[in-house]
């Protein structure tokens, strides 16, 4: 988190005026708080399909929540991925005043993060990299994977430091 703060701030093009101990005490603060809304995104990506299949069984028999599933899944993960991008695009940069300037940026990499992830399932689902490279086909696919999100982060804080500089 201090990393990605550090690099926000050269988007912003503005120097860290932050001591050393608040850096590390505003990136664990960021890091503890953002935690929560990706780790509920994950559980739901991962325990989804047998959540549902266990909600239809249990609690709703007759209930359509196949259908309503398909409509909640992504709008919850999508929610949630939008609420950690808008606190950490926030706390960040001190100088951030209102959410309303950090939303257009957070809403732009949520659509691009969900849009980069499904692209990139899709290429994992249908190339043969197992046969290549083994077991460390997994490593080096979270390690694309990680890539590609750190640059979906940073070009919301792209697309919010441009907002503010036509402001």
């Amino acid at each position: 988190m201090k990393l990605l703060m550090s690099g926000i701030h050269l988007i912003y093009d503005e120097p860290e005026r932050m001591g050393f101990f608040q850096r590390q005490w505003r990136g664990l603060l960021l890091l503890l708080i953002t935690m929560a809304p990706i780790l509920t995104a994950g559980i739901l990506g991962v325990f989804g399909r047998p959540l549902r299949h266990w909600l239809t069984a249990v609690l709703w028999k007759n209930a359509p929540v196949h259908v309503a599933w398909v409509v909640f899944f992504p709008l919850a993960a999508m929610t949630l991925a939008l609420l950690a991008l808008t606190v950490i695009y926030f706390v960040a940069r001190p100088q951030e005043k209102k959410l309303s300037h950090v939303l257009p940026g957070a809403t732009m990499a949520t659509l691009l993060w969900w849009v980069a992830n499904a692209a990139f399932g899709f290429y994992v689902r249908r190339v043969p990299y197992n046969i290549v490279y083994g077991g460390l086909a997994a490593v080096i696919g979270l390690l694309i994977w990680m890539q590609i999100s750190a640059v979906i982060v940073f070009l919301g804080a792209a697309w919010n430091a441009e907002r503010e500089g036509m402001r």
